[in-house]
Parts: structure tokens; C-alpha cells; sequence
């Protein structure tokens, strides 16, 4: 009978052992496995509440330190490409332009030209200056994402942004409850 009653302790210390002994070797030695995401994370999130200006709940940012050239008309041609892929869903994504003052006509005439339904936000350059050297120091512009909740989880540097945008965009409007 005490064999039989030591049997049950032991195995009931074991269902209540084991996991918190698997709990502490997880908690020690972290997960650093890969992700799926296609950009890099921004942690933790940057508030942006210049976001609020466009009505829909994602959003794609551009932003841009330098006057509309080559680059611009490329990168607004991307937005335009990305934007037709989620076509079926416009009240849900949209994009959105941060440009400084300065340079903001030249982008306007830009978008206007490729008929891009876009919000232009137009501020100082030390504010889009700051910005940038938080995201992406060695570039003077850069693409990402924003939630409906005006945060700034992902961006992506400049090589090959909009077919990686596009995936996580995908992604996270499939898993998205919001907007």
C-alpha cells in the first residue's frame, strides 16, 4: 500500500514539475528563431500621429528628406502597383506621402500625374530628419507600414520594398481584425 501511495506522489509531483521545469528552460533560453516578416521591426513602435490625417485604417508610408526625382516617380509607382494588389479592399489600405514643405509640390504634381489616391503630409525636415535616423540612418528615404493604431511597426530599406511591403501587408491584413 505505501509503495502504491509513494507510485501516485511521485507521478503527481511530475505533472506538476515538469512543466514548470520546461517553463524556466524556455524562459533562460529565449527564442531567437527566424520570422516571418519581411521588414525589419521598429522596437518599440513609433508613435505617428500625423497618421490620422488618412482616413483608412493601414497604411504605406513613404517618406522622403530630398525633391521629387527618378526615385520618386518609381517609388510612386510602387505605391500605385502595391495599392492595385488590395484593390478589392480601398477602405482598408491606402498610402500615405511625408515629404517636407519645401518639396512638397514637386511630389504633388508627381502623384497627381500617376492618378496614386494619396494623402501628402507636408512638415518641416527636421522632423522627417528624426524619423529616417530612427529607421533607416544610411537612407534618405524609406517605406513603411502603418496600423490603424497611428504605430509604425516595419519598415524596409530601399532594395527590393515593395514586393516585401507588399507580403507583410498581405499577412497583416488577413490576421487583422482591425479596419
Amino acid at each position: 500500500m505505501i509503495s502504491k501511495n509513494r507510485n501516485n506522489l511521485f507521478f503527481i509531483l511530475l505533472i506538476v514539475i515538469i512543466p514548470v521545469l520546461i517553463s524556466v528552460m524556455m524562459y533562460l533560453h529565449r527564442y531567437t528563431g527566424h520570422t516571418t516578416q519581411q521588414g525589419i521591426f521598429i522596437h518599440p513602435a513609433i508613435s505617428l500621429p500625423i497618421a490620422k490625417a488618412n482616413p483608412t485604417p493601414w497604411q504605406i508610408l513613404w517618406v522622403s528628406s530630398k525633391p521629387c526625382d527618378h526615385q520618386c516617380t518609381l517609388s510612386i509607382k510602387h505605391l500605385k502597383q502595391i495599392l492595385n494588389v488590395h484593390q478589392t479592399e480601398p477602405h482598408r489600405v491606402s498610402a500615405t506621402i511625408w515629404v517636407p514643405q519645401k518639396h512638397s509640390k514637386g511630389w504633388s504634381k508627381a502623384v497627381a500625374r500617376s492618378n496614386l489616391r494619396a494623402v501628402i503630409l507636408k512638415t518641416d525636415q527636421t522632423k522627417i530628419n528624426h524619423f529616417l535616423k530612427h529607421c533607416s540612418p544610411s537612407s534618405d528615404s524609406t517605406a513603411a507600414i502603418i496600423d490603424p493604431n497611428h504605430l509604425v511597426p516595419l519598415y524596409y530599406p530601399q532594395q527590393d520594398w515593395p514586393i516585401r511591403l507588399n507580403k507583410d501587408l498581405t499577412k497583416l491584413m488577413k490576421q487583422s481584425q482591425m479596419g
